[in-house]
């Protein structure tokens, strides 16, 4: 039998409210005394009562994990777009093919320009071509120019 860790919380929790609950009966069978002349009971009682609290406080909390997980995992469960995962990938690892073939240049302009309209379908193209080439050229010059790397040149010897 597993027992996840939310409920081992809860259990834990549990035994040391239940603990406190000893703690403060007792101390309170001892002398408690008065804020001003404590007796022998006076500090464990209230730290029972503070132990007491906190195992509350964290039982609500491993509780509400717990529920807030299930809820998770359904939602992934129910979400998952196992196609838009399947073409990210493929592309992912199609551009180091590409930018030998093609070349820097023109491999990092299909790629940003594919991910700006496959994130957003509804962008407009005029929008996904311009800044797909603002940041492949911007690239470029910072990879090529500013930090003198060099990548293949691809067809069109750019």
């Amino acid at each position: 039998m597993k027992i996840d860790h939310n409920k081992k919380e809860q259990i834990s929790s549990l035994f040391l409210l239940l603990f406190s609950g000893f703690i403060c009966f007792f101390s309170y069978k001892l002398s408690m005394g008065s804020i001003h002349n404590p007796g022998v009971g006076f500090f464990p009682f209230y730290m029972g009562i503070i132990l007491g609290l906190l195992s509350i406080r964290n039982f609500i909390k491993a509780v509400a994990q717990r529920k807030i997980a299930i809820e998770i995992i359904k939602t992934l469960n129910n979400n998952i777009n196992w196609k838009n995962i399947i073409i990210t990938v493929v592309v992912l690892f199609s551009f180091p093919l590409l930018l030998k073939i093609l070349g820097f240049l023109v491999s990092s302009f299909l790629f940003i320009a594919f991910f700006l309209r496959f994130t957003k379908p509804s962008q407009r193209w005029l929008v996904v071509l311009g800044m797909g080439g603002a940041v492949a050229i911007s690239f470029y010059f910072i990879f090529q120019y500013w930090l003198k790397i060099q990548f293949p040149p691809g067809i069109f010897g750019i």
